[in-house]
């Protein structure tokens, strides 16, 4: 159970750093910022 709490974790942290690139490289074109909300 620990384990896989640890993965889900890891998988939020991964997308939310990608988001955040993502939102740095295209701004709010993409509507990052309203699926980070």
């Amino acid at each position: 159970m620990v384990l896989m709490t640890n993965v889900v974790n890891q998988a939020e942290e991964a997308f939310s750093f990608l988001a955040k690139e993502l939102y740095k490289k295209y701004g709010d074109r993409a509507g990052i910022q309203n699926t980070l909300r």
